[in-house]
């Protein structure tokens, strides 16, 4: 069986996998090209219809973007000041 993950996509796309089909379950799957155990949670990180996948992907990106403009904004409000002799404690 294989898988389309997003856990990775903001920074390798999606990518489609091997699942071990010994390891399916209602919520973890194992990643078919490890020797080790490497689990994605079933529909949060790997999906089996690559349009889940896609709009996974999609809300990863528009999540990722929010957090840079918050970020961006925090930024951008910072004021900084030298101390000077009187308010050096």
């Amino acid at each position: 069986m294989k898988m389309y993950v997003t856990k990775y996509a903001l920074t390798g796309g999606v990518i489609l996998i091997p699942v071990r089909e010994d390891s399916l379950s209602d919520d973890y799957v194992f990643d078919g090209r490890t020797q080790g155990y490497k689990s994605l949670r079933v529909n949060h990180d790997a999906f089996a219809d690559p349009a889940a996948a896609l709009a996974n992907a999609e809300k990863r990106r528009r999540d990722k973007i929010a957090s840079l403009r918050k970020q961006i904004a925090k930024l951008e409000a910072l004021t900084f000041t030298v101390p000077t002799e009187e308010t050096r404690q």
